[in-house]
């Protein structure tokens, strides 16, 4: 028989079954996508290229396609007795941009099916799929491949399975081996005997799951059953395990109810071979204008303690629109050492209060009105009971602001009704009212703005002492000069760097009132710094306004990267000078006649990428010493490396020195620690040393770790085990956690 140039062309009333061909072998696609739910966005996977594919035919090809036709093509072809066609060389079978390539098939036009026999290759945009034979049978509503390879380069991952049978709706896959790592490594792999998707349900079931790290089985799942939508299935997640020198092995097993679209709860039953076990549970809620999680911990009996123990927060969100919106914050514990016993960090470890507030919020283009509740749990057992904070029961704030309709006139109210409350000493009730007027005069090269304001506050007290006033007043003027320049010019160099040099100058007089008759419910003096030196007032908080007639000056000068718009130097330096005492304190604190404050200083320096500076310093001139310091040095030599060193000093407070880093010393492997040093004290705040493994597919930390945990100044330790199957999930304790909040510049972050 002649050799021929075969071409079908599939006709509109076949469209349906192109369709369902297409809809197939999307589900290959969710594949990759329900095996890699755990990972993250920012995951560096391996390259993984397609399977290799065979040059395109050449073959002559019929030159009529209607949208949605399917056609065939190939080198040779011969029709038999029985009507059907066999094509040979060079065959492809083309529905847009998803064909399949072989040497050898066979066309039935009776049933509209191909038979593929020999090595075939499947090829779409993001998957590609090679295997031994193929059959697209029943006008495309069953698709079957045998012996098959597949790809997903967009993943990337890669895998095989014996068999991949499509109908319409559904997928069913055996003997499935699943991996991102490159071909001829196996370092992790997820196998199970069969796979079943259903695409009208969204939901898929797997049976007799593994997940092998090289050839050893780390995890064996008889039944799993997983979305393969946007919807969510309850089941059981990885576990998590480590250990703790207060707690010892612990081991958590968490599992997933997906309760309703808007509902769903994680319940994580941990093991603590000292304590006991622990139910953890974290429900999440979602409504048209409402969202929250709620967070319990209980610990039945704590074994090493003989007593109960438990955590709980509740954070809630409900906007309404125009303006309105309610949050609640409620946080509780059953006793005050729980952060010590289970924290994890010493920022946990040392809290001494917990809020609670609930606050309802609108908000305008003028207008901003608050009212909330507010009270708080001390857990710092060290604190009197007076120094305990007080509750706000309840506090109404109003601010606004606004034009006045007169050239750039500006005008401000800020109010504040509160009523406080606490077991111990003065109680009562505080209004403050401040109306104001500003005067904005500028371009972007200065400014000039002069403003007044008049504050009055009022309070009503319960619970005074002998002789001190129930009604006591205040009321005084606030006046304020804020004026600056902005200097710019472009340095001469190989690239275009822009520096700018800013000039300001800030006047402010407030009067003197004795305020001694006042009571302390909120003000305190903060720790002085470059938002300080620009603030009229010295104090923050109503109760305490102090008298000032002070004139600040300050300088900033900053290079920028014009070529990247990347800032390269920042440095201020500025002193504020009083024209005459202040008189008004805090009760037990002297008045300050000091002429200057201290002089503050500050640099961030970024150098070539690899090398940051940051640096603030104040100096004391009445003492003639260093008040408040901070060095901070960061070396990034590659990607993948980093070395920080820091020093902290405040005068009578603390002295700490700062030393961590991640070095590698192979392709691979890095080592990385961590050592933070209180030299007032003379004793290590934290210790950590640890390795890390990072493949294109696979990683492992283990981490070393003491810290302080207790206020006595006791530390606990413990050992953090993490391996990542990336595209999968991590399975462990979170070190990653640890990694990023103790090492600045950490690779991961």
């Amino acid at each position: 028989m002649k050799a021929i140039a075969i071409c079908a062309i599939v006709t509109a009333a076949q469209a349906r079954s192109i369709e369902i061909l297409k809809i197939g072998f999307k589900h290959l696609a969710w594949l990759g996508m329900l095996l890699a739910t755990a990972a993250t966005a920012d995951e560096t996977l391996c390259t993984i290229p397609p399977l290799d594919s065979p040059p395109e035919s050449q073959a002559p090809v019929y030159s009529q396609q209607t949208e949605g036709q399917l056609k065939f093509r190939a080198r040779e072809g011969r029709v038999n007795r029985d009507g059907k066609i066999t094509v040979t060389g060079d065959v492809e079978v083309r529905m847009g941009d998803r064909f399949v390539r072989t040497n050898q098939a066979e066309y039935d036009p009776e049933t509209e099916s191909f038979s593929i026999r020999g090595d075939f290759q499947y090829l779409e945009p993001g998957l590609s799929i090679s295997g031994s034979e193929g059959r697209i049978s029943g006008t495309g509503k069953n698709i079957n491949f045998t012996g098959s390879e597949f790809v997903l380069t967009e993943r990337p991952a890669r895998g095989s399975a014996s068999e991949i049978n499509i109908s319409e709706d559904q997928l069913l896959l055996r003997d499935i081996v699943y991996t991102t790592c490159p071909e001829g490594n196996n370092d992790w792999t997820l196998r199970a005997k069969s796979m079943e998707i259903d695409q009208d349900e969204g939901w898929g079931v797997a049976r007799n799951v593994q997940i092998r790290f090289g050839k050893i089985p780390v995890f064996y799942f008889p039944y799993l059953s997983f979305p393969v939508s946007d919807k969510r299935k309850s089941g059981f997640l990885l576990p998590t395990f480590g250990s703790t020198e207060r707690s010892g092995t612990e081991f958590g097993l968490p599992y997933y109810w997906n309760i309703a679209p808007n509902y769903d709860l994680t319940y994580t039953p941990m093991f603590m071979s000292t304590r006991g076990w622990q139910q953890n549970v974290d429900f999440r809620y979602l409504g048209n204008k409402s969202r929250g999680t709620i967070e319990l911990e209980y610990l039945g009996e704590d074994k090493s303690l003989r007593t109960e123990r438990s955590y709980g927060l509740w954070k809630h969100n409900t906007t309404w629109g125009n303006g309105w919106r309610a949050t609640t914050y409620i946080e509780d514990v059953s006793d005050r050492t729980y952060f010590e016993d289970f924290g994890r960090d010493i920022g946990t470890t040392s809290r001494t209060h917990l809020e609670r507030n609930v606050q309802l919020d609108y908000v305008n283009d003028n207008w901003r009105i608050s009212t909330r509740a507010q009270n708080f749990r001390t857990i710092d057992p060290t604190l009197a009971d007076d120094e305990l904070p007080y509750e706000r029961l309840p506090q109404i704030l109003v601010r606004g602001q606004g034009d006045t309709g007169l050239s750039a006139l500006d005008w401000q109210l800020d109010l504040e009704l509160v009523n406080f409350y606490r077991d111990t000493g003065v109680t009562g009730k505080r209004m403050n009212v401040r109306p104001g007027l500003s005067f904005t005069l500028g371009s972007p090269s200065h400014y000039l703005t002069p403003s007044v304001a008049w504050d009055y506050t009022t309070y009503d007290l319960d619970d005074t002492a002998p002789g001190q006033e129930r009604k006591p007043t205040r009321s005084m003027p606030i006046f304020t000069l804020d004026a600056g320049l902005v200097f710019e010019r472009t340095v001469k160099s190989k690239r275009a760097f822009v520096q700018t040099l800013e000039p300001r100058i800030f006047y402010a007089h407030i009067p003197f009132r004795n305020q001694d008759n006042l009571p302390v419910f909120d003000s305190e003096l903060p720790t002085f710094n470059t938002v300080e030196l620009f603030r009229a007032n010295r104090f923050i908080g109503i109760d305490r306004l102090g008298e000032t007639d002070q004139v600040s000056i300050g300088i900033t000068t900053r290079i920028l990267d014009g070529s990247q718009g990347r800032q390269v130097l920042s440095a201020t330096l500025g002193q504020a000078f009083f024209l005459s005492d202040r008189q008004v304190t805090l009760p037990g604190q002297a008045p300050l006649t000091s002429s200057s404050s201290q002089l503050v200083a500050e640099l961030d320096l970024a150098l070539y990428r690899k090398w940051n500076l940051d640096l603030v310093y104040q100096w004391d001139p009445e003492t003639d010493a260093t008040a408040i310091s901070q060095t901070r040095v960061q070396y990034l030599p590659t990607q993948s490396s980093v070395i920080n060193v820091m020093h902290r000093f405040q005068k009578g407070v603390l002295e700490e020195a700062d030393f961590s880093f991640v070095l590698p010393f192979t392709s691979r492997w890095s080592l990385l620690g961590r050592l933070n040093y209180s030299l007032r004290d003379n004793a290590t705040l934290e210790r950590l040393i640890g390795l890390e493994y990072k493949s294109c597919c696979w990683g492992l930390q283990l981490v070393s770790r003491k810290f302080i945990s207790r206020r006595s100044g006791e530390s606990d330790s413990s050992f953090i085990l993490q391996i990542e199957l990336k595209g999968l999930s991590k399975i462990g304790s979170r070190a990653s956690n640890v990694l990023k909040n103790g090492i600045l510049g950490y690779p991961g972050n």
